[in-house]
């Protein structure tokens, strides 16, 4: 009997069913039962001769692309108990799942290849190769505990093995995790760890592990405040792996080095930096990398006051982080921008915003970002008058900042002190900016400076000390580093002809005023913006100028309008209620 009067008498019985003809001739069993019925009536010995003859019509059918099939062979071969090609094509089939950010899967196949390997013998290139790329994808969900542990076993199995090679992997892995920002940060093991791993790469001869060593020490020094001997290991590691060459060691040390120039207030050279990094992610098609360098530049821009380009770059994160289903991007990349937005006189999207960046965060474990997080909506709060929301999510930023990552405590005690300050309770404020300025965090950072200072100088004239208050504000404008936080600039400029017009000193106010005016205008920061309009205007009423102070108040107040018709239902009556707001709107 013919092949086809079989495929018909077993349609015919319902056994099966015809699925397609074209291209090639195929039929599905009615039931899962029946399949398994058929198989299970075959001898094991039969068994693993049709899986391996399945696998070989397979591998020559897919000749030249084999990694598109690279699944289904290793389950054939796995089934024909032939743990040897199986494992090889579980480690293919995982390095094809991670490359299009499939990562349950990659982490699935990857697993399979490591139970296989206690099964055949294994090359100490490939048992690398597993150790660093099922770290990384379980790394890239977030999963950072699960990774440590998994570093830590591909440890024990070295140690096992006497493997050095795979030893120095694992070390890598676990230094890693511990030097940056993740929930199983710890400098005291990072460093231990990453001594070890120096010791023995430098046994091995190793130079791109001890270069890529030096980008961890990077993040050690960083986050143990040695910010000078951060960028001087990075610079090191530059001139080091430009020799190699190694473009993923190159774009890690350029996009840690962003992170560091940004703290330092080197906002171009962190800018600059963060834009390397990115081409070489792009080249590398290293997505979540390249919208951790995204997130860089997007925070370099908002500083700058480029906020059109802050939001620019955090969109294309976001969307690559949607794409991938990366939590912990989603929320980096969002965490700054949402003030650009705030600043441009977006309100409705960035409240709803930031509370997705909160979860975002939560579903990550990413602490850091949760606490920025928490202190910009808080921010954002003060600034529509819900200063009760805005003291909870405050000093829930500093609750976390002090449990679980004390770098952000100065920006969150910032934020803190700008509540109190908006609230009136000025005695609270003189504490809570004395705690920031001995805070052993934010005395090598000037990056934290700019908003502290204009805290400060806020605090001072809300006391009357308009002198005082006039003097930090000259520092802030004599400093270097300040002097590329250009976003803060109308607002120190604002301050001091508030100040000055206080102490009837209207010419210098008004210059001031005027020199406020036009970087805010320049910057679309409109939030800033009608307030300066208000404050020029009451100027000139107060000089008799009452044609020019009239169109003012009416640009302010056309802002104004906008920026109310965006803050939803719930808050509109308390920012209608701040007396900046009341003063403009009230103006005939």
């Amino acid at each position: 009997m013919t092949l086809n009067l079989h495929l018909t008498q077993l349609e015919i019985s319902g056994l099966i069913q015809l699925a397609q003809e074209y291209p090639e001739l195929e039929y599905l069993f009615r039931h899962a039962l029946m399949q398994d019925a058929a198989y299970g009536s075959l001898l094991m010995s039969d068994r693993k001769k049709m899986h391996s003859k399945v696998a070989q019509v397979l591998e020559n059918l897919f000749a030249g692309k084999l990694d598109e099939v690279a699944a289904v062979l290793a389950h054939h071969w796995e089934l024909a108990e032939r743990p040897q090609k199986a494992l090889y094509y579980f480690v293919q089939a995982g390095d094809a799942a991670a490359k299009v950010y499939a990562n349950d899967e990659a982490v699935e196949h990857y697993g399979r290849s490591l139970t296989l390997a206690q099964q055949t013998p294994i090359d100490s290139g490939t048992l690398v190769h597993l150790c660093t790329a099922l770290g990384r994808v379980l790394e890239i969900q977030s999963l950072y505990h699960e990774a440590l542990a998994h570093y830590q076993t591909m440890s024990q199995l070295a140690e096992q093995l006497d493997d050095k090679a795979l030893t120095l992997a694992a070390l890598m892995g676990r230094t890693t995790l511990h030097v940056t920002a993740t929930p199983v940060h710890d400098l005291n093991w990072g460093e231990s760890l990453a001594q070890q791993a120096i010791a023995l790469a430098q046994e091995l001869g190793d130079e791109p592990i001890q270069t890529k060593l030096l980008w961890n020490m990077i993040n050690f020094y960083q986050f143990s405040n040695r910010l000078d001997q951060a960028i001087a290991t990075g610079e090191r590691a530059l001139v080091l792996v430009q020799k190699q060459p190694a473009m993923e060691t190159e774009a890690y040390i350029r996009n840690d080095l962003a992170m560091c120039y940004n703290r330092l207030g080197r906002l171009q050279d962190s800018l600059h930096m963060a834009e390397q990094a990115g081409v070489l992610w792009r080249q590398l098609d290293n997505l979540p990398m390249l919208i951790d360098s995204l997130a860089q530049a997007s925070i370099a821009h908002y500083y700058r006051g480029d906020y059109a380009q802050s939001i620019a770059v955090s969109d294309e994160g976001f969307q690559l982080g949607q794409a991938i289903g990366n939590p912990q991007a989603q929320a980096y990349v969002r965490v700054t921008a949402g003030l650009a937005y705030w600043k441009t006189g977006v309100i409705r999207d960035v409240l709803a915003g930031y509370r997705g960046t909160i979860q975002f965060a939560k579903q990550a474990n990413f602490v850091p970002v949760l606490v920025y997080a928490h202190a910009n909506l808080a921010f954002v709060l003060i600034g529509i008058g819900a200063f009760s929301e805005a003291l909870m999510e405050a000093q829930t930023a500093q609750t976390l900042a002090q449990n679980q990552f004390p770098h952000a405590l100065p920006y969150a005690n910032t934020i803190l002190a700008l509540v109190q300050l908006n609230q009136g309770d000025l005695a609270t404020v003189e504490t809570t900016i004395g705690q920031i300025k001995v805070d052993p965090i934010y005395i090598p950072s000037p990056g934290f400076q700019p908003l502290v200072e204009l805290a400060e100088a806020m605090w001072l004239a809300d006391n009357g000390r308009y002198a005082q208050a006039l003097a930090v504000i000259q520092t802030n404008q004599k400093s270097t580093h300040n002097r590329e936080f250009i976003g803060f600039h109308p607002d120190y400029l604002l301050l001091k002809g508030q100040i000055l017009s206080a102490m009837n000193q209207q010419e210098a106010a008004y210059t001031a005023l005027q020199e406020a005016h036009a970087l805010a205008q320049t910057h679309n920061n409109r939030q800033l913006l009608w307030q300066i309009l208000a404050e020029e205007a009451a100027l000139l009423k107060s000089l008799n100028k009452l044609e020019m102070a009239q169109s003012l108040y009416e640009e302010a107040r056309q802002i104004l309008s906008n920026i109310i018709a965006d803050i939803p239902d719930n808050y509109r009556d308390s920012f209608r209620k701040l007396a900046a707001v009341t003063a403009v709107l009230q103006t005939s």
